[in-house]
């Protein structure tokens, strides 16, 4: 059953950041090395540095995570490096990040196969939403990689109504291939959770300052459950040539700009300075959205509060229980 007005995917009712490693982070900085014990590391160590403790709460992983080839059922096949075929290897994984209080996000596409060519989920939306809900996954990152000829408005709309059937409360990512000179397309916040406002980033200030631009033309459609990501947070990346003046510079605009914090960055090897800047509670405290009314039937909390913006709008849609959400990129080897 549908539980929204408008049929917006399930959402955690307290939305805080993520752990997500993105594509360039696993090609950069372990090669494409993507395993169950890496993001089990990464949730050893994002406890470790305290951060749960500041609401960041979802390790995600980017692309190469499965396989191209589709089971004889028909079901996503992980890669080796996640268990396989087996299903225990996912079930574990998304256990001992539940151990440690955090949850578990993975990537998928709204294409014939991701952009790194592994098994997408086109036609095959509700399928592979319940094998994800049966996984324990809580955050699906949607891609656009492909079969252009498919409208992007119903292929996310497919995975938002397959989601939203799967019994498992998710947060959800897309990215409908929008450009800088778009018009704002105010439907967005009614697939989604948040929605990519341009090409990816790279770590260098220029590419902020250009992102940033073009976000700031999404933000008077962003709203509570449905936020503008401009792309990843790049504070403390070993491959960015920008200073943590501009680390910083880049942390205020992503709150201004009712953004998503995903932090691109290899925690084992982050420099202190830049870890302040993640853990600066002062901004944290600053882009905390206004609390907003949660109906989840699973939890007696009656508030949900974000780490995403510096401000709110005031919706429309106010009688809504989206809540919006933060969430953040690192990766560390065991």
């Amino acid at each position: 059953m549908l539980i929204f007005k408008y049929k917006t995917p399930y959402c955690s009712v307290y939305t805080r950041s993520a752990v997500e490693l993105t594509r360039v982070l696993l090609q950069v900085h372990f090669h494409g090395a993507v395993s169950a014990d890496l993001l089990a590391t990464t949730a050893d160590k994002f406890v470790e540095l305290g951060l749960d403790k500041l609401g960041y709460e979802y390790i995600n992983s980017d692309d190469l995570w499965l396989q191209l080839n589709r089971s004889a059922s028909g079901a996503l096949v992980p890669a080796k490096s996640f268990g396989g075929p087996n299903d225990f290897g996912m079930r574990n994984l998304s256990s001992y990040i539940a151990s440690k209080g955090l949850k578990l996000g993975l990537y998928n596409a709204a294409s014939l196969t991701t952009c790194a060519k592994a098994a997408g989920s086109l036609y095959k939306e509700i399928d592979d939403a319940k094998q994800f809900a049966a996984w324990n996954v809580s955050y699906l990152k949607y891609d656009q990689c492909g079969q252009d000829d498919v409208q992007p408005y119903q292929k996310y709309l497919a995975m938002r109504d397959a989601l939203n059937i799967s019994g498992t409360r998710f947060v959800y990512s897309f990215e409908p291939g929008v450009g800088v000179d778009t018009h704002p397309a105010r439907y967005l916040p009614l697939v989604g959770n948040l929605y990519r406002t341009g090409h990816d980033i790279g770590p260098y200030f220029g590419a902020i300052q250009g992102l940033s631009f073009q976000a700031n033309q999404w933000t008077n459609v962003a709203t509570r459950g449905g936020w503008t990501d401009p792309g990843t947070l790049e504070i403390g990346n070993s491959n960015s040539t920008f200073n943590a003046s501009e680390a910083r510079a880049q942390m205020a605009l992503w709150c201004i700009l009712k953004a998503p914090l995903l932090i691109g960055a290899d925690l084992s090897n982050i420099g202190e300075a830049f870890l302040d800047i993640l853990r600066n509670q002062d901004l944290i405290g600053e882009c905390r959205c206004c609390p907003c009314a949660a109906r989840s039937p699973r939890s007696s909390h009656s508030l949900a509060f974000t780490l995403v913006a510096t401000l709110t709008p005031q919706s429309h849609h106010s009688d809504q229980s989206r809540s919006p959400l933060a969430h953040w990129t690192f990766g560390s080897q065991r």
